[in-house]
């Protein structure tokens, strides 16, 4: 359960346009912050970085997977088109749950993928886990797979966030 401090930033699902850095905070419960002088909620694939805009006003615990640098995560170029709602294998995957709302229904070019499925489309793994590695079916919406796949982490680590090697 990391801890935010006064002066961090955040940003909401798909809004961090740079690269997951080493250090950022990826949300996989609902965290409520204060945000220009308002208590605001922010869902799970949030991500806490100073590369985002909304800067926190007061400390908080949140309940998130912080990007330690040894994360396996690997994105396919897709070869073959599918479209649907997003299914989700594992319904405590809160951050999942999130990414189907707020996607809804989508066209996506996707590849096949090895290992145990966490999401599907079409009936195709869309997000799968191999060991320790997190592979995405595709490289669209990238936006939002990456800190998925991030917080993935957060469930298959021993702690529930960081220590795993």
């Amino acid at each position: 359960m990391p801890y935010v401090d006064k002066g961090m930033k955040i940003c909401r699902p798909a809004e961090k346009k740079t690269e997951i850095k080493q250090g950022d905070i990826i949300l996989v419960q609902p965290a409520l912050l204060k945000i220009r002088g308002f208590i605001l909620e922010f869902p799970p694939l949030s991500v806490i970085s100073p590369d985002c805009e909304n800067e926190i006003e007061s400390p908080n615990w949140v309940e998130g997977y912080t990007v330690n640098g040894k994360e396996k995560v690997t994105f396919k170029e897709g070869k073959r088109e599918v479209e649907g709602e997003i299914e989700v294998k594992c319904p405590r995957f809160l951050p999942a749950i999130s990414l189907k709302h707020a996607l809804g229904k989508v066209k996506l070019v996707i590849d096949d993928v090895e290992g145990v499925p966490i999401l599907e489309i079409d009936n195709a793994p869309l997000l799968a886990l191999s060991g320790e590695t997190v592979t995405v079916a595709t490289s669209q919406l990238k936006n939002y797979f990456k800190p998925l796949a991030y917080s993935l982490y957060y469930y298959i680590s021993p702690s529930g966030n960081n220590e795993s090697s």
